[in-house]
């Protein structure tokens, strides 16, 4: 076994260091947003929504006639979605 070499490596983990700050930004920030989606979820649910009103929507054109059941026009089919 002459001109054999025998080749031993230890292989060390990669470790990466991060710095503590960006290390406890990255675990609470979640955390805190989470915590202040469901405060505003639970706040909205209080409010009653409100009723009535005028709906204006624009329309690239104007519908021959307003009975979109009858129609066959896109413009006619389009309004009645919001009557």
């Amino acid at each position: 076994m002459r001109g054999e070499r025998h080749v031993t490596m230890q292989l060390k983990p990669i470790v990466l260091e991060v710095p503590m700050p960006r290390r406890l930004m990255t675990l609470l920030l979640p955390v805190v947003m989470l915590a202040a989606s469901s405060t505003a979820a639970a706040a909205a649910m209080d409010k009653c929504p409100a009723q009535g009103g005028t709906v204006r929507a624009a329309m690239a054109g104007s519908p021959p006639t307003l009975d979109f059941i009858t129609s066959f026009a896109a413009q006619a089919r389009d309004m009645g979605v919001y009557i």
